[in-house]
């Protein structure tokens, strides 16, 4: 090896080395929010599944811990998926069937269809986000907001709707605009500004609920008739 090479190789220095001396020690680059998350989460990710099971009345906890979480995950489960069956007009738990008359006669049972794929889809959910969500103690709900956004009278239902689209055709595409979203939010830790907001918006957010589901109520009592028999 002659000096120069020598030279060359002796002032050399490491790749992450070199990234910090481009970027900074501080630089932004995509994806680096979650990489950092993913490096501090390794050491500890064992400890979040040992800590439950082992222990002194580990076993007594994590019963009733199962227990609670069952019924806290079912109710809203069939609450919102006999909601959101009832919104898209039986669409959304709609089954395969040919004979449109068997198709009206069975309304009920695509009820219980949709409140069905509501659990399995919370379970399946809920095990894939604990196991590599890295936030093990969030439960994944059917919520308010999702059941609203499906309603006929607002968008995914009415849109598909107006537009002659399929109605399961339109929610998918809905669903993977949300990821793509969701993967750019990522890339661009965008949920950092999350601590901008404060519980006012929360509070302002609730309330647009509770008016929504108000106004759905008494539209409901109108249709029925409620208020002629008072």
């Amino acid at each position: 090896m002659d000096q120069n090479q020598w030279r060359e190789r002796k002032t050399s220095i490491h790749l992450s080395q070199a990234k910090e001396q481009i970027f900074g020690p501080n630089a932004w680059y995509p994806f680096r929010g979650l990489t950092e998350e993913f490096k501090r989460r390794l050491a500890v990710y064992p400890s979040d599944f040992t800590d439950g099971v082992t222990g002194h009345r580990t076993t007594q906890k994590l019963f009733s811990t199962v227990v609670f979480l069952y019924f806290a995950c079912l109710l809203p489960a069939i609450a919102f998926g006999v909601l959101n069956d009832d919104n898209t007009n039986g669409q959304i738990s709609e089954l395969p069937c040919k004979n449109p008359e068997k198709k009206k006669e069975n309304s009920f049972k695509y009820s219980h269809a949709d409140v069905r794929k509501v659990i399995i889809a919370q379970a399946i959910g809920g095990i894939f986000f604990s196991l590599f969500g890295g936030q093990p103690m969030i439960i994944l709900l059917t919520t308010v907001p999702l059941a609203i956004y499906i309603k006929g009278s607002l968008v995914i239902h009415k849109i598909s709707h107006e537009l002659g689209y399929e109605f399961f055709d339109m929610y998918a595409c809905v669903g993977l605009f949300c990821q793509l979203f969701l993967v750019l939010y990522s890339a661009t830790e965008l949920c950092s500004l999350m601590k901008l907001a404060t519980r006012s918006a929360e509070e302002m957010f609730s309330l647009f609920i509770a008016i929504a589901f108000t106004v759905e109520s008494i539209s409901a009592l109108r249709k029925s008739r409620f208020f002629v028999y008072l």
